[in-house]
């Protein structure tokens, strides 16, 4: 991802598919803790317009039991993704980090660029744990596909770890209820 936006089209199957391969590291007990455009790999199928999505680089991955190889009250995760709780307490941080994170990136694709960007890593991170997620702005859209589309993002992006979605199934649940909805977003993309 750069600084072009994506389709809606295509925003909400690579969400899709990141979706399900968190559900697989969840399910594992694991939080990969850096979710962010650089760790999502899209390859493009020779034999058909479809593409894979491969979620790289568990390098700072946490196991939500047993031991943690983690130094105690170290920061992880890239700034402009990161969760607000990865900010405040490391010890908070489970899987709705990376719920968080990924609503970033779906607004990144969406907008072509991050929600908060600043002079500092410092003034970005304060606005993860302080500032409300700019509102979406796609003109092209109908407003009720905006509206579905917002309280998507909306939901995975609430400051208050304990008022966000509260797994990745509710996440893809969603997706697909806006794919039932709007069915002509649904398509072989890319």
């Amino acid at each position: 991802l750069g600084r072009t936006s994506l389709s809606v089209e295509s925003s909400l199957e690579i969400l899709y598919r990141v979706a399900l391969a968190l559900k697989e590291a969840h399910f594992g007990k694991i939080v990969h803790r850096d979710i962010k455009p650089a760790n999502i790999f899209l390859h493009k199928n020779q034999s058909k317009i479809d593409f894979t999505v491969k979620l790289l680089d568990f390098g700072i991955a946490k196991m939500l039991e047993g031991t943690s190889h983690t130094i105690t009250g170290q920061m992880m995760g890239t700034p402009h993704y990161m969760s607000p709780e990865q900010i405040i307490n490391i010890k908070l941080v489970d899987h709705r980090t990376d719920i968080y994170s990924l609503g970033v990136v779906l607004y990144h694709m969406l907008m072509g660029r991050v929600p908060y960007d600043d002079d500092s890593y410092y003034a970005i991170m304060r606005h993860h744990m302080q500032s409300p997620m700019p509102m979406l702005s796609l003109d092209s859209l109908p407003e009720n596909v905006l509206e579905s589309l917002q309280r998507l993002l909306t939901q995975m992006t609430v400051k208050d770890v304990r008022k966000r979605v509260t797994s990745i199934d509710e996440v893809i649940q969603k997706v697909q209820m806006i794919w039932n909805q709007f069915p002509s977003l649904k398509q072989e993309i890319l």
